[in-house]
């Protein structure tokens, strides 16, 4: 098998930046200004000139320094994504897959209620829940959930019972009949 070590390849324009870098007419210069000359600078190079700044290019290795600090990054940007897992909520989301066609004919929330019910007679022990950043967790229990539909479904009446107004007709007139929409009033 062939071995190769992972480098941070770079252009011609950035080895070029790398040696400019503390060059004394650039560091006078605002940095509004700083960008353009260093590409009024590199423009000016002659193609022998840009042929080694490719060949640096190539050989360059970053040092050190900045590949401990990419890989810190990484590293960082690796533990924000990476999710706990409970071993319970994996056995309960396989077991919705599987259990979840045989009760899809009742209303949604009866369904989880099933479903809850079921995988505690099964399991013999109560739903996993994963607690968001900052809180406890909770365990969910067949009272919580029961409570939990019960508030749904009295919002839904409430909601029911709302009658809404009816809409007022506008009279508009066609492009070149203003005068006509105008008598109608």
């Amino acid at each position: 098998m062939f071995r190769f070590t992972p480098r941070a390849s770079i252009g011609a324009y950035s080895m070029f930046m790398i040696l400019e870098k503390k060059n004394p007419v650039l560091t006078s210069l605002p940095i509004s200004q700083r960008g353009k000359k260093l590409g009024e600078m590199y423009r000016a190079l002659s193609p022998v000139e840009m042929q080694k700044l490719l060949a640096k290019a190539k050989k360059y290795k970053p040092s050190g320094a900045a590949l401990r600090r990419k890989q810190q990054r990484l590293k960082r940007r690796n533990e924000a994504h990476v999710h706990t897992k409970l071993r319970g909520a994996e056995e309960y989301n396989r077991f919705l897959k599987v259990m979840h066609e045989r009760y899809a004919k009742l209303p949604e929330a009866e369904r989880f209620v099933k479903l809850l019910e079921r995988f505690e007679r099964t399991y013999g022990k109560p739903l996993p829940v994963i607690a968001k950043k900052g809180k406890k967790a909770s365990k969910v229990t067949k009272k919580s959930m029961k409570k939990a539909i019960k508030n749904k479904k009295s919002k839904s009446k409430v909601q029911k019972k709302k009658v809404k107004a009816p809409k007022k007709k506008v009279l508009r007139a066609k492009k070149g009949h203003a005068k006509k929409a105008l008598r109608k009033k």
